[in-house]
């Protein structure tokens, strides 16, 4: 079978980069791959971050890797469109709107002479908008099956688009970012935090959704009750940080930067719990790195959380007297994450059996 991957990958930064250079391996060793990256992937100007790129020493690159599109050469994804003809299937990320006139060419040149996979991150991205659901509802209702990673996106995604073959297939562990450089002793120890603290860690890009103002809120509660507790927010800010250093709390160590991928195992194995605290959103890659080292999470009752947290670590979105509660329970007895069973050769086999599925073929996998 002859598949073609889109996607961001390496020099590109962030979890769908991550996602779909992991997925490519995998689907490598199963299929004939050819994998088509970027060579520019957002417009500057409209980028909210310091910058797309990566500069970590560390690089979760893919090899045979193609960059060919630019966000700003929009012929280019047309061209891809014509070029995926030739393929059995077409396998394309789906996580914001901002894509859908990128796509809607790629699916203009194609002409459904291939099928059309979507790995849906998002089925409708965190920051919504009336605009947002309908370019996202005019390209998802263009794919032949879909991949999601819960119960409810494919819920939302049958809301959206009607009837389609899905698959819900969980989000792999990051297991890629342990790389036994650290002990628990030995990362607090290289980033100044007393063996004996209690660390919430908040880690990842900050954003509005991520809900960092309600674990604000919830903190003085739980060091009232744990008074070694302590929060580390790691992450850079898409928007102004003035409101985030002003609600920090004495407890609080605040590290405004991106964190490469050769730093990222030290946060996590030196916290005691992660803290996700989303108050919208489908689930999050940086539960996959905690539950691939075994740290303990609290989250909201929202997407993936709910299908992979136990109840009494789940909290209702927004609402900091229960947050605070939970991370105190969390505290107190540690418990790491079962996560369900999930692979980067499973999800590479979803995909694979949506794509020899015959036309019209519309029954969910499982």
């Amino acid at each position: 079978m002859r598949i073609l991957l889109v996607g961001p990958t390496h020099p590109f930064r962030g979890g769908i980069a991550h996602h779909t250079t992991l997925l490519a391996g995998a689907l490598r060793d199963r299929c004939e791959l050819t994998f088509v990256s970027y060579r520019r992937l957002y417009i500057d100007a409209l980028y909210p971050g310091t910058t797309d790129r990566d500069a970590s020493n560390d690089a979760i690159a893919s090899e045979h890797v193609e960059h060919v599109l630019d966000t700003l050469a929009p012929w280019t994804f047309y061209a891809l469109g014509r070029r995926a003809r030739g393929f059995d299937a077409i396998v394309l990320p789906w996580w914001v709107a901002f894509w859908a006139p990128y796509y809607l060419l790629v699916l203009a040149g194609l002409r459904r002479r291939a099928r059309v996979v979507f790995v849906c991150h998002n089925v409708i991205e965190h920051e919504p908008s009336a605009v947002k659901r309908a370019a996202t509802r005019a390209v998802l209702s263009r794919g032949d099956a879909f991949v999601v990673q819960s119960r409810e996106e494919a819920e939302r995604l049958r809301e959206l688009v009607g009837p389609r073959a899905i698959a819900v297939s969980p989000h792999p562990p990051y297991d890629v970012f342990d790389c036994g450089r650290y002990t628990r002793a030995s990362a607090r120890a290289s980033l100044g935090i007393a063996p004996d603290d209690e660390v919430v860690l908040s880690f990842g890009f900050i954003r509005p959704y991520k809900g960092i103002d309600v674990l604000l809120a919830a903190m003085p509660a739980v060091i009232a009750a744990r008074p070694r507790a302590r929060l580390l927010v790691v992450g850079e800010v898409w928007g102004d940080d003035a409101k985030l250093r002003a609600a920090a709390g004495e407890r609080c160590t605040l590290v405004l930067e991106y964190v490469p991928n050769e730093d990222v195992e030290r946060y996590v194995k030196a916290a005691d719990v992660m803290a996700l605290p989303y108050t919208s959103g489908s689930g999050s890659g940086i539960a996959q790195i905690a539950l691939a080292m075994r740290v303990p999470v609290v989250a909201t009752a929202i997407g993936t959380f709910t299908d992979v947290l136990d109840r009494d670590r789940l909290v209702p979105p927004g609402d900091p007297a229960a947050l605070a509660a939970a991370l105190v329970e969390a505290l107190a007895h540690p418990r790491p994450v079962e996560a369900p069973h999930a692979s980067w050769d499973a999800l590479a086999e979803t995909i694979i059996g949506l794509a020899r599925r015959p036309a019209g073929d519309e029954s969910p996998t499982r």
